[in-house]
């Protein structure tokens, strides 16, 4: 690109020159010359593409090439990353931006279908008169790293309601720059299963959301039981289901989820060999629930 710019001035600097040299030479009185049509351009000895439009065409170019590096070289950098927050715990999203070493940056953060904000932070001072009810006392930045850039937003104590699209937007010297951050909620828990008789297990967890399937598996036969009798209670789902036709010998596995998060756990019931004990022995396996 500078050398660009260098090519155009030395242009537009030979070009003064001629002209120069052709206005000192008119003010000598020189014998009329006969019309042979030639143009002012190639008396002056120029090529074409110098003709008075390409001239002006020049020097517009000159100006916005300086114009584009103005813009492109003050421009604020940023990026933003999409999060997940289970409910009841915090979570941060991460915005972060190129410092600015001529003034404070404002830092504003709404949030997409909300009226007021969600945070503000402007000229070194946090303003929060306008803020959201939703948000109150749940937000917060980490001011001790905003001069490195950092405009992150934590949400404590997740709610479902805290779902959605929000809007990251820095405003200083180099202009004003915006980036939007999804937040997906969820919650899910570990999974117990027990036995409510010789042939059915019980499997439950206490909260998920959204609303997840249920599905159970004979591990040992290789086979998959869907629809099962499955009862969901409240609005985070605390989810009970019930597998009947157990046999012996046979591992069973309760599976739980939804798009955000996994859970399953295991049971086996086997023959007992004692004298005097129940005809069967129950014994649950391993349990264990993630984030997708």
């Amino acid at each position: 690109m500078a050398g660009h710019v260098d090519t155009v001035y030395q242009m537009i600097q030979g070009l003064d020159q001629r002209l120069s040299a052709q206005e000192e030479a008119s003010r000598d009185p020189q014998p009329q010359e006969a019309s042979s049509g030639v143009s002012p351009e190639q008396k002056l000895n120029l090529p074409d593409r110098f003709s008075g439009n390409s001239i002006v065409i020049i020097i517009a170019l000159a100006l916005a090439l300086g114009l584009g590096f103005s813009v492109v070289g003050h421009k604020t950098h940023m990026t933003t990353v999409n999060a997940l927050g289970l409910i009841g715990n915090n979570v941060t999203l991460s915005c972060t931006f190129t410092h600015d070493e001529k003034e404070s940056s404002n830092i504003l953060w709404r949030k997409e279908g909300e009226t007021g904000i969600v945070y503000k932070y402007k000229n070194g001072n946090i303003s929060l008169t306008d803020q959201n009810e939703l948000f109150k006392h749940r937000t917060s930045l980490f001011l001790e790293e905003l001069a490195a850039g950092n405009a992150s937003l934590q949400i404590t104590n997740v709610q479902i309601t805290d779902a959605g699209v929000y809007y990251c937007i820095i405003t200083n010297s180099k202009g004003r720059e915006q980036h939007n951050a999804t937040l997906k909620v969820g919650a899910f828990t570990e999974v117990t299963v027990t036995n409510t008789s010789e042939t059915t297990i019980h499997c439950d967890s206490l909260t998920w959301y959204p609303e997840p399937t249920v599905t159970w598996l004979n591990v040992t036969a290789g086979s998959v039981f869907t629809n099962p009798n499955t009862t969901y209670s409240n609005s985070t789902y605390e989810t009970n289901t019930n597998f009947s036709g157990a046999m012996n010998d046979m591992k069973y596995r309760c599976v739980i989820q939804n798009y955000l998060a996994h859970a399953e756990g295991d049971a086996l019931f086997t023959d007992v060999i004692a004298p005097n004990t129940a005809p069967y022995t129950f014994r649950g396996g391993r349990e264990r629930a993630t984030w997708m």
